[in-house]
């Protein structure tokens, strides 16, 4: 059983790892073409994105996640993929119509001077458009545990971007534009292979099966717009009241970040469904505990993988701009280490189906991490961000791990777990005290 969780984790990790492990060999090249400014506004751009991602297609994708395993026969399964899907696209073209309405008026506000909506924005718009369908497939094949064809479709597609995006900014010049130019072809073209294989096809939405899925998913929406809030929050902060040099030097640390997120990413899609099978047969208490010793020990050791890898970047691109960033590497690691029992606490809640608490717990750390964002940015920029982020993620970590004891009574592992790696944060913390 625990073989087949690392297989599964070893595989989707591939499949998101690769591609970053050769986006960052390609970055020294690309930031010493790029401005640290360019930088900067293709970090707001991608926030805009993140933002915009939570409300196209009504989250309908999060529904297939948990619902499929609802259905026992494959008649029911298919049914409710091609529901889904002909929704999204008639949802997400409703929502990608009106926000390239009133894109320009929403950037102002949003970022203010020196990022237009056109190019980046109208070009995110559609990526996010083409993608709330495209995830439907690559969903389905985790939920199958169709693992080869998973893998073929997402490193095909890594690759496609990542030699479109090398010749856009290298060979021809176009800067940021080729992120974005790349991700639009790629979509195009997994779209039009997903139709070929006959997955996609516009058919009768069964409106019972709709209803059940908007009944999870719409609840949902303000946790993730929440959570999305406050994870692209910092970029803002930072754009207020510092420059976007600044700015780009703290996206080359999201950077960094963005390979944490992506292994944890795929350490969800290789426990869920085997954690929500284990929970839905009622198994034993000890065999559901393991699977957080697997989640947490594993995510812990990509933790220390990724600080020496902030650690090792500045000095990779050779750019003196970014090396003021090494002092901020042991706040970096202590604003994720309790990030790591967030997303496992956040698994069992998604089980439980109860979408209405995960947005009160959000809320609640938007709550802490504002005012302690407007306390700390101002004076200490990019340290001030990491803090906040550390204190806000506490918050959530006890409040999620309340909420499993005593509400949903699920076995998780004891205090002291917790403590351990959190003694772990105050060491980091007197480290990063000697700079």
């Amino acid at each position: 059983m625990f073989k087949n969780v690392f297989t599964s984790t070893a595989l989707y990790s591939l499949a998101s790892i690769l591609p970053a492990i050769i986006g960052f060999l390609l970055l020294p090249v690309y930031l010493n073409i790029l401005s640290v400014e360019q930088y900067g506004i293709y970090a707001l751009i991608n926030s805009f994105s993140a933002i915009l991602g939570v409300v196209m297609g009504l989250k309908l994708e999060s529904a297939y996640r948990v619902y499929y395993f609802d259905y026992s026969y494959e008649i029911e399964r298919e049914k409710y993929f091609q529901t889904l899907f002909t929704s999204i696209l008639v949802i997400s073209s409703i929502i990608s119509i009106l926000i390239m309405v009133f894109g320009e008026s929403i950037f102002d506000v949003a970022f203010g001077t020196g990022v237009n909506f056109f190019p980046y924005g109208l070009l995110s718009v559609v990526n996010i458009f083409i993608g709330s369908m495209n995830i439907l497939y690559a969903i389905d094949c985790q939920n199958r545990e169709n693992r080869k064809e998973y893998l073929w479709y997402s490193l095909t597609a890594s690759a496609i971007t990542i030699c479109l995006q090398y010749i856009g900014i290298v060979l021809l010049g176009f800067g940021i534009l080729s992120f974005f130019v790349a991700l639009l072809v790629t979509g195009c073209v997994q779209l039009i292979y997903i139709v070929y294989k006959g997955k996609f096809k516009i058919r009768k939405i069964d409106n019972s099966m709709l209803r059940t899925s908007l009944k999870y998913t719409l609840p949902l929406i303000p946790f993730l717009f929440l959570l999305t809030a406050e994870q692209q929050l910092d970029r803002f902060f930072l754009k207020k009241y510092h420059t976007l040099e600044l700015l780009g030097i703290y996206a080359l640390l999201l950077t960094t970040g963005g390979i944490f997120s992506t292994i944890i990413n795929s350490l969800d899609n290789a426990v869920r469904p085997r954690l929500f099978t284990s929970l839905k047969n009622k198994e034993s208490e000890h065999n559901i505990t393991y699977y957080q010793v697997i989640y947490v020990g594993v995510a812990l050791l990509v933790v220390l993988s990724v600080m020496t890898l902030a650690f090792i970047l500045p000095y990779w691109i050779n750019n003196p701009k970014y090396f003021t960033l090494i002092k901020s590497i042991p706040l970096f690691g202590m604003s994720i280490i309790p990030l790591v029992y967030v997303r496992y606490f956040a698994l069992l809640f998604s089980y439980k189906k109860d979408s209405a608490n995960l947005t009160l717990i959000s809320f609640l750390k938007l709550l802490v991490l504002v005012p302690v964002f407007y306390l700390l940015v101002p004076s200490y920029g990019i340290d001030g961000i990491l803090l906040s982020l550390f204190i806000a993620n506490v918050v959530n970590t006890s409040v999620f791990y309340w909420l499993i004891k005593h509400k949903h009574k699920l076995n998780v592992r004891p205090t002291y777990d917790l403590m351990i790696n959190f003694g772990f944060c105050a060491a980091l913390f007197i480290y990063w005290t000697q700079f």
